[in-house]
């Protein structure tokens, strides 16, 4: 399951058992927790010392198709949605500990007890315990996760960062990044109205993003070879910077950009003339044809657009759908130094189904000091909500505020989008 739905299936299962039980410590833990881009099944976590209770309003949920297994402290369900849900119920005293072993990855789990074992301890989902104490009947630690992490000297993991992917030696270190967050958030780049293939205007789009209290925002398009899409000629084009220009009258209290998603034609050149593009405010180079070609020749039409000086952002790189559609063949990381040495950015695409670049790529775009731009590629104004997805995998990625361009003032964002 996409994480976006898993995310929305287990929150609403939380605060379901809140209401029916009125425990607090109720939390999804899992991969969901550590913001993987599709979801196995769901991880409940509950901190209570009733767990017949806590089992027993968790199998009657009306979102329960079949119980699979129900104990004291346990149970299995299948949802009506599709996807198995587990609960596991600790008591209040190993909260911590358990959300984090149940929270994983199972790579951190198993570097963070070699680590305890380093220094003396063990670790499991009860506590921290020295490793003298054969039978863990003195937990050093184990309420909240914080402690958890600190009787072994280290500091406290996000959970996104949970892939033994080096977290344990930045913890150590106190090297770990202060990563982004959604309240960072200034604007989104990237989206549609009913222009092209939007459900709503530019007016009613630009209120939307006014409403979730940015800075700015680029209001887009698709443009014109994307016909499927109704893309923008350039006559129509041009009468939507005007409309825009009216819709910056009425809407008060952020400033509006116009931005169009544009192709990069099999031949590397762009939808637009190089006249045209410089009407726009934000110009994001996309490919949404000719995914059979060759690596070779897939690598050099992009990385055509990644030095094209009009170009600002390169959208969703892989083309990938996580719903079934692989992503065309691709030197990414040739792409990737071609856009460090350009100052082109690279999309984290927030739509559920796209979520690209990956979490890896993220990292990797640091590393080279790429600008990352975080867009929802909203269709709609509630899908400016994705934001949240693509700030989750920034955050996998190592992202701190510093590396997003999104995080940027109205005046810097049009300092850097000069050049």
């Amino acid at each position: 399951m996409l994480h976006w739905l898993a995310r929305e299936a287990a929150w609403e299962i939380c605060v379901l058992l809140q209401k029916a039980t009125g425990f607090k410590d109720i939390c999804p833990a899992g991969s969901l927790r550590r913001g993987k881009e599709t979801v196995g099944d769901l991880d409940i976590l509950c901190a209570c010392k009733d767990g017949a209770k806590a089992v027993e309003s968790f199998t009657r949920m009306p979102q329960v198709g079949r119980v699979l297994s129900a104990g004291p402290t346990k149970a299995s369900v299948l949802l009506k949605a599709g996807i198995q849900a587990d609960l596991r119920v600790v008591p209040p005293e190993c909260w911590g500990a358990a959300l984090v072993y149940f929270t994983g990855s199972k790579d951190h789990g198993v570097a963070l007890r070699e680590h305890a074992l380093k220094l003396g301890f063990s670790v499991n989902e009860y506590g921290v315990f020295r490793a003298s104490d054969k039978d863990h009947k003195k937990p050093l630690a184990g309420r909240t996760e914080e402690e958890v992490y600190k009787n072994l000297g280290l500091a406290w993991i996000p959970p996104e960062l949970r892939e033994n992917r080096g977290e344990l030696e930045a913890a150590e270190k106190g090297t770990l990044p202060d990563l982004i967050e959604l309240a960072d958030i200034r604007g989104d780049f990237h989206n549609h109205s009913t222009h092209s293939d939007g459900e709503a205007g530019l007016e009613e789009m630009a209120c939307a993003a006014n409403a979730k209290g940015w800075e700015w925002v680029g209001l887009g398009d698709h443009s014109q070879s994307v016909t499927v899409a109704n893309g923008l000629s350039v006559e129509r084009l041009r009468a939507s910077i005007k409309e825009l220009a009216q819709v910056r009258k009425k809407v008060k209290g952020i400033k509006l950009m116009r931005s169009m998603e544009v192709d990069i034609l099999k031949d590397g050149s762009m939808d637009y003339p190089d006249e045209v593009l410089a009407e726009l405010d934000i110009v994001i180079g996309a490919i949404h044809s000719g995914f059979k070609m060759d690596e070779e020749v897939m690598t050099e039409r992009i990385v055509k657009a990644v030095r094209h000086p009009k170009v600002h952002v390169i959208a969703h790189l892989s083309g990938r759908l996580l719903s079934g559609r692989g992503g065309y063949k691709l030197d990414t990381e040739a792409v990737m130094r071609e856009a460090a040495k350009h100052g082109t950015a690279l999309e984290i695409n927030g739509q559920p189904d796209r979520q690209d670049i990956t979490d890896v790529q993220a990292r990797r775009a640091k590393e080279l000091g790429i600008p990352v731009a975080l867009t929802t590629d909203a269709h709609a104004p509630s899908e400016f909500d994705f934001m949240e997805m693509a700030v989750t995998v920034a955050r996998r990625g190592w992202l701190t505020k510093d590396d997003v361009l999104n995080c940027r003032t109205y005046e810097e964002l049009r300092d850097w989008l000069r050049p």
